[in-house]
């Protein structure tokens, strides 16, 4: 859980990261087109000051105007609108601006331009008065700058907007998974103890029957409870599959780590799965070479283990089953590979049969035997004890599951 918790954690952290950096993407696009539309329009001004200067004409009325005070004739208004209109057009600026003539006092101006929205230049003629300004101003260069950015500006919010949603749609989704798998773990746990008590009931009736000395003579009576008992077994082994894999999930069932004999372990397993391989008339190979069995770990996982492959080999298998059992070491590694000549599995389902409650389907799902959670176990009990498994498989050529474990303590 805590894992989970903590993945939570650092994507949200990653996906905020990502949204900053859209951001300061976004922040900076636009202060790179209003940087460009200053160098646009400082172009223009200047292109149309000088333009203006080289107009003696109009240069001339202006300096009228300002030694005498003679307002501006309209025409010279229409020669300066009709440049800023040509210059504005050629540079693709399209918006509403004003423009003002300015005299030198009490004027203090900055070589580039006072404000954001206001531009200045000065108009160098000799019929004009000394530092005679030219002042064009851009009332709502913002918001023709968001709208020069527009798709790229308003499509980028609405995915920071679409990713947050997806993310806390998939939080809650996850958080609501996280609680039915707590639900059905608890479902499963309630109903593999309730079924406990059955199960043995029925056993020890299995067994009683068979005391019986009438039954004894009566050879259909006993192989019928001999049914009766394999199948309790059998049944049994599954539920404590299940309670296993919920408590080892939930760390419940910490490992009892004793000094062990794995090639004793193997040779119990066997005999526990002999009346499996007998009723298909199989047997086993073994091949116990490791010059050192002795580990530090928990007999009863790991002999669980062991059966769980050794059931896998002998019920997966439409040919009369042959399992070889082989086992070597090294200075660090005791390995024990266990080989059949079953059904095989397909070499895309290799990683997904070690996942809890996938089974490889042949057609109709009821001929998938088990919970699938078999090899899930297996594969956690190897990880507790420091290990590993892997598996070499091919359809229709048998599978071979190899054991890793470390020597010394788990």
């Amino acid at each position: 859980m805590n894992r989970k918790y903590l993945f939570i954690l650092i994507s949200f952290i990653a996906l905020l990261a990502v949204v900053l950096i859209q951001v300061n993407w976004i922040v900076k696009s636009a202060a790179l087109k209003e940087e460009l539309f200053n160098e646009k329009a400082k172009i223009v001004l200047s292109k149309a000051s000088e333009a203006i200067s080289k107009d003696k004409v109009t240069c001339k009325k202006i300096g009228e105007t300002f030694e005498s005070d003679v307002a501006i004739e309209l025409s010279q208004f229409e020669v300066i609108d009709s440049l800023f209109n040509y210059y504005m057009n050629f540079y693709k600026i399209d918006m509403d601006y004003s423009y003002k003539i300015l005299a030198p006092e009490p004027l203090i101006v900055d070589e580039t331009y006072k404000s954001d929205n206001v531009f200045n230049q000065e108009l160098i003629e000799g019929n004009l008065p000394a530092h005679i300004h030219l002042e064009l101003v851009f009332s709502a260069k913002q918001q023709f700058i968001l709208a020069e950015m527009g798709v790229l500006f308003f499509t980028s919010l609405g995915l920071i907007a679409v990713v947050f949603i997806f993310f806390f749609l998939t939080l809650k989704s996850l958080l609501k998974e996280k609680e039915l798998s707590e639900r059905t773990t608890e479902f499963l746990n309630n109903m593999t103890h309730e079924f406990k008590t059955p199960l043995t009931n029925i056993g020890l009736a299995a067994k009683m029957i068979q005391k019986k000395a009438i039954v004894q003579k009566d050879s259909k009576i006993t192989s019928f409870t001999k049914i009766i008992q394999f199948e309790k077994n059998k049944l049994s082994i599954q539920i404590e599959q299940v309670l296993r894999m919920a408590g080892i999930e939930k760390a419940e069932i910490p490992l009892q780590i004793e000094t062990i004999d794995l090639h004793l372990t193997i040779e119990k397993a066997i005999k526990i799965m002999n009346l499996q391989l007998e009723e298909k008339d199989g047997f086993i190979k073994l091949q116990l070479t490791a010059q050192n069995s002795i580990i530090e770990g928990d007999q009863a996982h790991l002999l669980n283990t062991l059966c769980n492959l050794i059931s896998n080999a002998i019920k997966y298998n439409h040919n009369t089953p042959q399992v070889t059992i082989k086992t070597d070491s090294n200075h660090n590694l005791f390995t024990c590979s266990i080989s059949d000549n079953g059904i095989g599995i397909d070499q895309r389902n290799h990683m997904k049969v070690f996942e809890k409650y996938y089974r490889v389907q042949k057609g109709n799902i009821h001929e998938c035997e088990g919970f699938g959670i078999g090899l899930a176990y297996a594969k956690k009990i190897m990880e507790l004890h420091s290990g590993n498994i892997s598996l070499k498989s091919e359809l229709q050529r048998g599978s071979s599951f190899k054991l890793t474990l470390p020597y010394g303590e788990a």
